[in-house]
């Protein structure tokens, strides 16, 4: 009976957490932001089935998918574009921690 009621805690804690921070807005959404990559980084590295290690590996592994997704076909981003994202090849998981965005904000203003 516990064991399928932790899954459940969790995932009433998670949706009440997202639904509290979609009705708060502050001024450029920073602080939002800021408890989001947090939740993110407390769930990956504390609630997560197989908790992960939040470390630089952590962080060259996320970093590669990213902009593997971002652009899969190597059609958006020229080279002078990629060399400016490594700055946060190992910043990932700081990022994460202290709730900063500056790897996303960078890849936005790049794609526009």
């Amino acid at each position: 009976m516990k064991l399928r009621l932790r899954p459940l805690l969790l995932l009433s804690f998670l949706l009440t957490a997202i639904i509290t921070a979609g009705f708060y807005s502050p001024a450029g959404g920073q602080e939002r932001n800021r408890v989001l990559s947090q939740l993110i980084y407390d769930i990956l590295s504390r609630s997560h089935y197989s908790p992960k290690v939040v470390d630089d590996h952590f962080s060259e592994v996320v970093f590669e998918e990213y902009i593997e997704d971002l652009d899969y076909g190597k059609r958006f981003f020229i080279q002078s574009d990629i060399e400016a994202l490594e700055a946060y090849r190992l910043q990932v998981d700081d990022e994460l921690k202290n709730g900063t965005t500056g790897l996303f904000d960078l890849s936005v203003d790049l794609l526009k």
